[in-house]
């Protein structure tokens, strides 16, 4: 059976198989970013007033991706609720992933828990109350939420009564959508922290880059050298310059003497 399966690219050269390969893997992260972004976009600017299969109005649609958006986005919403965006989420990091030419190991149990949660996410968001600003009948976590919140409900109400049941779904679907959320994006608890410290830091970094430009970037006399003495350089910074930065500073350097 395995002699009929035949990979095109064996008939190619190494060099040439590779680059073809990798522009594959480049076209399918290009495929997965659209689509994921597509999808968030409509979900975003989704409105209850836009046409769609529940709304059939002569009304032109405000979502940013137009007719097509307001109906995708529509049916996510009727369907999986706020669970959608995690739907939509991983994708994108596996888009990112691929066109940087990181991709993930174990991709079978990575979609397998993409969709297990999912299905968690919808549940959860099932079972927490409908607030105000809810526009839909449904729940928060729409058709499939509201389903299995009652699932989950007809096993934990006998013991602990309905309100309680629909707690204790929430505070159990909460840390497994969590993890299996991490697991499916291929991103740790330590990637999250870093990623918090650099969106904590990066207002007091860009006030400090600014003050630090301000400072520098201020105009100075230039005091003459003594004979013998080393002539003042300008301030460079700890990083690796860039040949361009070289060839600016040399020449500086040489009107300077």
């Amino acid at each position: 059976m395995r002699s009929w399966l035949v990979n095109p690219l064996d008939y190619l050269p190494p060099a040439v198989s590779a680059f073809l390969t990798r522009r594959a893997v480049e076209g399918a992260g290009v495929v997965l970013m659209a689509l994921a972004g597509f999808g968030l976009l409509a979900v975003l600017s989704w409105s209850i007033d836009d046409p769609s299969l529940n709304n059939a109005t002569t009304r032109l649609p405000g979502n940013w991706m137009g007719l097509p958006g307001a109906y995708v986005a529509d049916v996510l919403l009727q369907t999986l609720g706020l669970a959608c965006l995690l739907l939509l989420l991983p994708p994108l990091v596996w888009g990112i992933r691929a066109f940087s030419h990181r991709l993930p190991g174990y991709i079978v149990l990575r979609v397998a828990a993409w969709l297990a949660a999912t299905l968690t996410a919808a549940a959860f968001f099932g079972a927490l109350p409908r607030f105000s600003f809810w526009p839909l009948a449904l729940g928060l976590g729409g058709v499939l939420g509201d389903a299995l919140a009652a699932l989950s409900l007809s096993i934990f109400a006998p013991f602990t009564g309905e309100s309680a049941g629909y707690a204790l779904t929430a505070l159990v679907m909460a840390p497994i959508t969590f993890f299996l959320a991490l697991f499916a994006a291929d991103t740790s608890i330590a990637d999250l922290k870093s990623a918090l410290e650099r969106l904590r830091n990066w207002r007091g970094t860009d006030d400090t880059g600014e003050e630090e430009r301000g400072y520098t970037g201020a105009a100075r006399a230039r005091r003459r050298t003594v004979a013998g003495e080393e002539p003042d350089r300008p301030r460079r910074p700890d990083v690796e310059p860039s040949r361009l930065r070289i060839l600016v500073w040399a020449a500086g350097d040489t009107l300077s003497d």
